[in-house]
């Protein structure tokens, strides 16, 4: 592969350069291994144990991971670490990302999404440089009732939540849809408060610290992160659904609802694992 700067100069890149990392496609000036890349956009690919997961994308330093790169638009997504709180801290502030370290790039205003799971919990994401001013705020708040499952057989102790999106919040909107007629949407709309229910439907640290030993908490550990990651795959879907019409809209549904039947699955195996 030839790639030509704007000083017209030619260079080839090394044969042994990368071209992929799990899903996610690679193209210079990005790069993995010497000769590859440009300053500051080294990547590194980090392969799982697990050869039906797919493998790792992270920046140069290995802490930030990558999960999309478009060079047509000039945009890089990134999954931030996830942030977890003790049952008896009555706050945390952790940094996620500092932009200082990534000179080659700036901080995209919009599809950005903050996820919050638990019980009455306030997350907010501030800028450390601009006075601790305040970018992304998201909150659940729990209902102190017993929640059951639609599967046979399997009770869950907790709670419901009503998750308070920065993205969207879908319980408003259902609120605000009380005197709609339209099927289609009311249809629409029990689909995706459903798939957000299951998603949210099981305090999954309660579970998970609650394993008979080290082996079933890294089985629960892992069936977690698969349901919050059909989640985070699903939220484009859902928007696409609530805003946009025709084709568009009937592919979102079908993306959504496959989400769901995942979801369905990963709670299956939560069960199972439970009843080892």
């Amino acid at each position: 592969m030839k790639t030509t700067s704007t000083k017209n100069r030619t260079f080839t890149l090394p044969s042994n350069c990368p071209t992929s990392c799990g899903n996610i496609s690679i193209q210079y000036p990005f790069g993995i291994g010497n000769g590859c890349y440009l300053p500051g956009f080294n990547l590194t690919c980090r392969k799982q144990n697990n050869r039906t997961v797919s493998a790792q994308l992270f920046m140069g330093d290995g802490t930030l991971e990558v999960t999309g790169i478009t060079l047509y638009s000039g945009y890089v997504s990134f999954k931030l670490p996830v942030i977890s709180m003790g049952v008896n801290q009555s706050s945390i502030t952790t940094p996620l990302i500092d932009l200082k370290n990534y000179h080659n790039f700036n901080f995209w205003a919009t599809d950005n999404f903050l996820f919050v799971s638990g019980c009455n919990v306030n997350a907010s994401v501030v800028d450390l440089a601009d006075n601790n001013t305040i970018i992304y705020n998201c909150s659940t708040f729990c209902l102190d009732i017993v929640a059951r499952t639609a599967m046979e057989g399997m009770d869950w102790k907790g709670c419901v939540c009503r998750m308070r999106s920065c993205v969207l919040d879908l319980l408003s909107m259902e609120e605000d849809l009380e005197e709609e007629e339209d099927e289609e949407t009311w249809e629409l709309m029990s689909t995706t408060l459903r798939l957000k229910s299951t998603f949210l439907f099981c305090d999954f640290n309660q579970v998970i610290s609650s394993a008979r030993d080290e082996r079933q908490k890294a089985l629960l550990t892992d069936l977690a992160n698969k349901l919050f990651y059909n989640l985070e795959q699903a939220m484009p879907s859902i928007i696409s659904m609530l805003f946009l019409d025709g084709a568009v809209k009937s592919r979102s549904m079908s993306v959504t609802q496959s989400r769901y039947t995942d979801a369905a699955l990963v709670l299956q195996e939560v069960a199972a694992v439970l009843a080892l």
